[in-house]
């Protein structure tokens, strides 16, 4: 759930269990969660985090890929070039900011995971395959 949250996502909505489906002796119990007790620890733990998208061109049979980042605010920064392997790029994240890196462009900020990979694709289409043509 941690994840999902430090994602900026919405976490799943509860899926009822009706008693029915119980075991002779199982009961449910309601448990009240939360994420500020362990919110300094998450953080800790998820530094560094990053994702990479991927667009796949079947008829070029290219792979164009950027990296995404958690930037200062919250949202998540997206950056194209070739990247370096990944040891390299460990040596490019700086403790509490998005990565250091020189020879990477910024494309985009987004919040959610999903808003990630359609603004990458249309990138791709829109510029990146209209310029190989």
């Amino acid at each position: 759930m941690a994840g999902i949250l430090y994602d900026n996502e919405n976490l799943p909505e509860p899926i009822p269990i009706q008693s029915h489906h119980l075991s002779k002796g199982m009961e449910l119990i309601d448990v009240e969660t939360s994420f500020e007790p362990y919110a300094d620890e998450i953080q800790e733990y998820v530094k560094g985090r990053h994702w990479h998208i991927g667009y796949y061109d079947k008829e070029t049979e290219d792979y164009i890929e950027a990296i995404v980042f958690k930037n200062d605010q919250g949202m998540w920064d997206i950056f194209y070039e070739d990247f370096p392997e990944e040891e390299e790029l460990k040596s490019y994240h700086t403790p509490d900011k998005s990565p250091e890196l020189p020879d990477h462009k910024f494309l985009f900020t987004v919040k959610l995971f999903s808003e990630a990979e359609e603004k990458f694709s249309q990138f791709v289409e829109d510029v990146i395959l209209k310029r190989s043509s």
